[in-house]
């Protein structure tokens, strides 16, 4: 009898225990979201629009700046990607936004007026979109270089993808952004003569053991040199670095003629 008792309130207990749980779930303010709807621009010059607001996605117009998601708790505006973030609204209406950037600067927005058509074509021409990558050309470079008597040709082939890399940033007022840039994949290749020595893709997964991680994951690959030869070792450079701020590490491929491949460097320039 007791072990029933027991159970019966461990089940009760249980019970109400979910319930807070349910309680505790936020609810979005969808009136508010549905304000948000539509195109933006600084108060001071509507010809400047600064983010659109498309369902649950906001687009900060620039083909530099990758799309996130949103939604508005209580009077808050929060956006999600490598991190999230919240701006307090302090007013809004149909068309006037006023937001808190996280620095305590205030951010006057209104929405541009534009007809539906308008508004489809705006979007279309902002909307954020995998690369084509049909439209960069793949580069290639070689080199020749000769030793004991040996001439061998080194080819290069950077290859850009569709592989987005984000990196955290900041807009001119103060929201906080997410830049991206495209990774490449690069392809290294030796040949004497007509036979080919060795061949590999060079991806920028392959620095993980040389690279620290924390630079790594804002970086790309951005190009690959072949050296030449250097005690039978065949000798590549390659650039791995985060884009638009000069950071970069160079790396020395060193390849043996088995193929197999070690990785060397200093420190980031």
């Amino acid at each position: 009898m007791k072990n029933s008792i027991a159970i019966f309130l461990i089940c009760i207990l249980a019970g109400c225990g979910s319930k807070q749980q349910a309680v505790q779930v936020r609810t979005e303010n969808t009136q508010v979201k549905a304000l948000l709807q539509g195109v933006w621009t600084e108060t001071s010059d509507e010809n400047s629009p600064v983010m659109q607001f498309t369902d649950d996605t906001v687009n900060y117009i620039n083909n530099d700046i990758a799309q996130q998601t949103f939604k508005v708790f209580n009077d808050t505006l929060y956006t999600y990607g490598l991190q999230t973030n919240a701006y307090p609204i302090i007013d809004v209406n149909e068309s006037k936004l006023t937001l808190m950037m996280p620095g305590g600067e205030t951010v006057y927005l209104q929405k541009k007026v534009m007809s539906q058509v308008e508004a489809e074509n705006f979007e279309s021409d902002y909307k954020e979109s995998p690369q084509d990558i049909t439209v960069k050309e793949v580069i290639k470079k070689d080199k020749v270089v000769t030793l004991k008597g040996k001439s061998y040709h080194g080819y290069v082939f950077i290859n850009p993808t569709s592989i987005k890399v984000l990196r955290p940033g900041i807009s001119d007022l103060g929201l906080e952004i997410e830049n991206y840039s495209f990774d490449n994949i690069i392809h290294i290749c030796v040949y004497q003569g007509k036979n080919a020595i060795y061949s590999k893709d060079i991806k920028k997964e392959m620095f993980n053991d040389i690279v620290p991680p924390e630079f790594l994951q804002y970086s790309i690959l951005h190009d690959i040199d072949f050296q030449g030869v250097d005690q039978d070792e065949f000798l590549f450079l390659a650039n791995v670095g985060i884009p638009d701020n000069g950071l970069s590490y160079q790396v020395q491929l060193r390849v043996s003629q088995t193929g197999e491949m070690t990785f060397h460097t200093n420190n980031s320039n």
